[in-house]
């Protein structure tokens, strides 16, 4: 997710205030975005909406290094970047100030005026990546509703790990 907060922070930074944000080698990430996920449009209704994606960024590099032995997140270095500026330029505004969240998901997930049961409910009944390595699993979440998503997602894993074995023992070594 910080990765994710950067691709939405950094075209904002550049399209509402001329900045490019730089990576650790010094050149600029790119200013293209994902201009119309449901996302990106929220971002730019309230700078309020910016203060939070930075702030949810830079908590989850804080989560990263917690579970990573204190590494630095890759992201971290841009998301203070972009937090600098919206303190000089939006100054007093508040992550708490948020408009109301969107819920980019399909339409069966949502809650509305609920997003967290809705991105609860995706997580549980759609994404088959998630699993809990480093703390308890939430009480929210149920087993028996992700476990055929689980089985689905590591079926389709397999599946592709098993083409590109193929592919891979098809190509002759000259190559």
């Amino acid at each position: 997710m910080p990765t994710e907060s950067l691709q939405l922070l950094t075209p904002w930074a550049f399209n509402t205030h001329g900045v490019y944000i730089q990576k650790p080698d010094g050149t600029n990430y790119g200013i293209k975005g994902f201009a119309h996920h449901p996302c990106s449009k929220w971002l730019y209704i309230d700078p309020a909406n910016a203060a939070w994606v930075i702030s949810h960024g830079l908590a989850m590099c804080a989560e990263y290094s917690r579970r990573y032995g204190d590494k630095t997140h890759g992201s971290q270095l841009g998301l203070l970047q972009v937090r600098k500026l919206f303190i000089y330029k939006h100054p007093g505004v508040l992550p708490s100030q948020h408009t109301e969240f969107v819920q980019a998901m399909p339409d069966e997930f949502k809650v509305p005026g609920d997003p967290v049961t809705a991105y609860r409910n995706y997580i549980n009944g759609y994404k088959g990546y998630a699993e809990w390595r480093y703390s308890e699993k939430p009480e929210w979440w149920d087993e028996a509703k992700h476990e055929p998503v689980r089985n689905q997602y590591l079926a389709e894993r397999e599946a592709k790990r098993m083409l590109k074995k193929n592919v891979n023992s098809r190509v002759p070594s000259s190559l």
